[in-house]
């Protein structure tokens, strides 16, 4: 009858359900405990043994290169993927196990073999038979994980990535902390967060965390960002991380270092620091390296004269050298506010500033609040006037 089953056949050659001398099988467990400990690849060679032992030679070859497949696969998404939660990559292994365990346990049942499973004397015995083989290859593939760490650790430049479990964790607020530590101090930390609330790099909504160190050469300020960050993004952190220089030490250069979700280091520059030179208690001025706190002081003055500085509403501008030329950065909420008007009065202003500051040549830059320049027009001593435009009080 061409209905019968494999087990069927077995029982009709003479094999009683409880005799020694049936076939063995492994059962779905069996499997299950192969795929767990030694990679789906041995889970399909134990499948394999049992199609190979019911005379299906084919289905036994597919079930190999099925354990291969996937075993690769595994491993692909485990190298390109490291930066997946673990629990996700938990939850993958467990559906991996869960899956080969069904599908040895499906056939087993479509071909009434689970019932001549259930009559083996060394039914267990051949679990954990199983379980000591794999244990060996769960071994071996442990330490080639550890190789390949150890090697990735000798090779590693000594600065680029400190040991993160000597680091103490500073919570900002529910969603924000900052790490500290490699000489850096609670207060340095404090202070580095402080800037980034002000800048607006921390909030209270969006989920964030920087690190703050030290090396040879003075601060480290590392912050996590994605992997698609662009140019333009690299250039405003980078310009956030000035304002925070500035904070931490006015006369020093500091690192920063761009890192991915396990703070390794993907980008890492030097910025110069940008001070802060306090005029009133609603007046700042953010001064370069490359400018004095006289200058700084000067400028300040005179946009208190221009009416530009006043005791109703809190403003900040920065002060820098450009080709060589002083310039007073001005910013502004948008790119959009910039208007004809308004680069017209800004030119005007220009040229009060190159007069008041005694330079043949002055830059007037309308920037972003991070000081980015959106345009910059230029100023000379000679077209000074003497009304201050009303757009940029």
């Amino acid at each position: 009858m061409r209905g019968a089953t494999i087990y069927q056949r077995r029982m009709t050659n003479g094999y009683p359900q409880n005799s020694s001398a049936a076939p063995a099988y492994f059962d779905a467990e069996s499997v299950g405990i192969a795929t767990f400990l030694a990679t789906p690849l041995a889970g399909s060679i134990l499948h394999a043994s049992n199609l190979w032992t019911a005379r299906a030679p084919l289905g036994a070859v597919f079930s190999v290169l099925s354990g291969v497949i996937v075993t690769v696969v595994l491993v692909g998404i485990g190298a390109a993927a490291s930066n997946l939660p673990r629990p996700l990559l938990w939850l993958l292994s467990a559906c991996t196990v869960a899956g080969a365990r069904a599908v040895a346990r499906s056939w087993l049942t479509e071909n009434n073999i689970d019932q001549q499973v259930q009559y083996q004397q060394a039914r267990f015995r051949s679990r954990g038979l199983v379980a000591l083989l794999c244990l060996p290859v769960t071994a071996l593939l442990f330490g080639l994980v550890l190789l390949d760490r150890a090697n990735q650790l000798s090779t590693r430049p000594a600065q680029a990535s400190p040991t993160r479990a000597l680091y103490q964790r500073l919570r900002i607020n529910s969603v924000t902390e900052m790490q500290y530590g490699d000489g850096a101090t609670e207060v340095d930390a404090r202070t580095v967060a402080d800037s980034l609330l002000r800048l607006g790099w921390f909030s209270q909504t969006l989920e964030r965390s920087a690190a703050i160190g030290r090396d040879e050469r003075g601060f480290v300020l590392k912050i996590p960002v994605v992997s698609t960050i662009n140019g333009e993004q690299v250039t405003e952190i980078q310009q956030l991380a000035r304002i925070v220089a500035g904070a931490l030490n006015p006369r020093a250069t500091m690192k920063l270092e761009l890192t991915d979700t396990r703070w390794e280091a993907t980008n890492e520059s030097y910025v110069t620091p940008m001070r802060a030179v306090v005029i009133s208690a609603t007046a700042t001025v953010m001064a370069s390296t490359q400018v004095s706190d006289d200058e700084a002081q000067r400028v300040g003055a005179w946009l208190v004269e221009e009416r530009f500085f006043n005791s109703a509403t809190a403003k900040v501008v920065a002060l820098d050298r450009a080709q060589g030329e002083l310039a007073l950065v001005v910013p502004i909420a948008s790119q959009s506010l910039i208007t004809p008007a308004l680069t017209q009065e800004a030119q005007a202003m220009a040229h009060r500033f190159a007069a008041r500051m005694a330079q043949a040549q002055a830059q007037l830059q309308l920037s972003s609040t991070l000081f980015l320049p959106f345009t910059t027009v230029r100023g000379t001593a000679t077209g000074a006037q003497p009304l201050a435009p009303p757009a940029l009080r």
